[in-house]
């Protein structure tokens, strides 16, 4: 199968815009890294500026071969260097060490350097767990509500997934009506409410416009300082699956990318939403 990368574009201060491309197998991304060294408490760097996706993470050695395709963790009293310029390493030491292939650098005393290994590979275990269950899933008719379930580990916020005429088809997950009542009021509805077209009319051009439907995943700060991620699955302009996800249990840079990659994994199926109330 084809695969290509995510590609994220700036449009304000107001919210950003991930565009979905092919991409049938989960990668472990630059920006999924980095917020999982800032949930760990890690004091790590970035080293490298440009995007990066990784198949899998592996333990370095000296004299191995590596490949460009996934991140190599080592200890920087390995002699690491020397390998390929497309290969990234992410670099375990108390000591900054900078040098071609360095992409990160995880400020940890050497006898850590096990526990830190052992942390990252768990991560992308995780996402491979999770991409083989929407596997399962897509394979045996699941729902839009088994998804989400099985979802709720890696998506970490309240979210749902609404038709073309604004009814819940699933959802998991609660946010306070104080946060954001729009996503209280829909859950408990079924529905969106009404009230929630007349709020977006008053909200500035620029928010209103970053609702508009498109195949992308939007992240838009509104002004009652809640955070809302966007995304919708267009025919013809037409949204047939709205995702909607409230940010109030994590954020980061790292959340889009994984959206991108579940709304990309149900496409195929998606145009049989507008015959089915939820089943795949």
């Amino acid at each position: 199968n084809e695969k290509k990368s995510i590609v994220h574009i700036v449009h304000s201060g107001d919210h950003v815009s991930f565009v979905l491309k092919d991409q049938l197998t989960m990668k472990l991304t630059t920006n999924i890294l980095t917020d999982f060294f800032r949930d760990r408490g890690w004091t790590a760097n970035r080293l490298n500026p440009i995007h990066h996706e990784y198949d899998g993470v592996r333990l370095f050695f000296s004299n191995c071969r590596c490949q460009p395709e996934f991140l190599y963790i080592a200890p920087t009293e390995v002699q690491w260097t020397g390998q390929p310029a497309d290969v990234d390493f992410c670099l375990v030491g108390p000591k900054i060490t900078t040098g071609p292939g360095a992409a990160y650098h995880i400020i940890a005393d050497s006898g850590q350097f096990p526990e830190v290994y052992s942390a990252i590979q768990g991560l992308f275990d995780d996402f491979s767990w999770w991409d083989q269950a929407l596997s399962n899933l897509l394979l045996n008719r699941g729902t839009l509500q088994d998804i989400l379930d099985i979802s709720a580990r890696i998506l970490k916020n309240p979210c749902f997934f609404l038709d073309n005429q604004y009814n819940v088809l699933a959802s998991v997950g609660q946010v306070p009506p104080d946060i954001n009542p729009f996503f209280h009021e829909t859950v408990e509805m079924g529905r969106a409410p009404n009230r929630f077209f007349e709020d977006l009319l008053s909200l500035p051009q620029h928010l209103r416009d970053s609702y508009l439907p498109r195949n992308s995943v939007n992240i838009i700060n509104r002004p009652d300082n809640s955070t809302e991620l966007l995304a919708n699955y267009c025919v013809d302009g037409i949204p047939l699956l709205r995702f909607c996800m409230v940010c109030i249990n994590h954020t980061g840079s790292g959340i889009p990318n994984i959206v991108a990659h579940l709304m990309e994994r149900i496409r195929p199926i998606t145009s049989t939403l507008a015959h089915s109330a939820g089943s795949i």
